[in-house]
């Protein structure tokens, strides 16, 4: 059962969460994968984004679409599903799209 001091203290760590937010490198950036967190994605006009394979396990790397001025195309340096898939369209806001990487072979990851 909660109390409102424990609803408060909710609220306070919920003001915390900026630290794992990551800043959106603008249009044609690198998007970073060494860190999990989420990228606000803001766009000025049509634009695209990179996402690197990734060097390490246990990235969780969401990117969802704050500002819409224009889609985003993001290209994903390999393969993210079973089709071969390498690029994602996010057009709205609120549109997201979620990563998380695994060791898949010794010293490779995805």
């Amino acid at each position: 059962m909660g109390t409102g001091h424990r609803m408060t203290a909710l609220a306070t760590d919920c003001a915390n969460v900026n630290g794992y937010n990551i800043d959106d490198p603008g249009a044609s950036g690198a998007i970073p994968n060494k860190e999990s967190g989420i990228v606000h994605l803001v766009s000025a006009a049509a634009e695209s984004r990179s996402l690197a394979v990734p060097d390490c396990a246990g990235v969780d790397l969401t990117l969802v679409m704050k500002t819409d001025g224009g889609d985003i195309t993001l290209t994903v340096a390999s393969a993210y599903d079973e089709t071969g898939g390498t690029t994602v369209g996010i057009s709205d806001p609120g549109q997201f799209v979620q990563f998380r990487s695994f060791e898949v072979a010794s010293g490779t990851y995805a």
